[in-house]
């Protein structure tokens, strides 16, 4: 079972533009998030899940930098990009993690994917009912389910 992280993020962000690429301790927010998801060795692979805007260039700069995959496709629809992304690595599994979380703790991340892989679950989460603080949210869940889920709607804005 491949177990594959993927990171939603994108430069045009209506509340912070360029948010994942600002600095923090000389590291840009995405930086610091990948090394989290890094240490976590239950993850077999990352995947950046971005745009084909020209402002996300930026991004696809510092994943290959920082040595994860990448994956472009439509601002929009984040479920379609998230499926494409981890289709790119032939996941079995989704850890999703939206880039807006650079603190986000290894440790709930583990936690969340040692539950699903204990259980026959098809969907882990940690933001249900919220517990944790904001910025601390994890989604595990095949990425089989993901899919039968986006043939079941309508929108192409998700």
């Amino acid at each position: 079972m491949k177990i594959v992280s993927t990171i939603e993020a994108r430069m045009t962000s209506s509340r912070l533009p360029g948010k994942p690429m600002l600095k923090v301790n000389n590291r840009s927010m995405l930086e610091h998030l990948v090394i989290r998801l890094k240490s976590i060795n239950l993850i077999d692979e990352i995947v950046l899940a971005t745009t084909t805007n020209s402002p996300d260039d930026l991004l696809v700069k510092e994943a290959d930098k920082l040595g994860i995959k990448i994956h472009r496709g439509d601002e929009n629809n984040v479920m379609k990009r998230v499926i494409e992304a981890g289709e790119s690595v032939k996941a079995d599994v989704i850890v999703e993690i939206t880039g807006d979380c650079p603190i986000i703790d290894p440790k709930i991340i583990e936690e969340s994917i040692n539950i699903f892989k204990s259980n026959s679950y098809d969907y882990v989460s940690n933001a249900l009912i919220r517990t944790y603080p904001d910025g601390m949210d994890t989604q595990v869940f095949l990425l089989s389910t993901l899919k039968n889920s986006y043939s079941m709607t309508n929108s192409k804005r998700l």
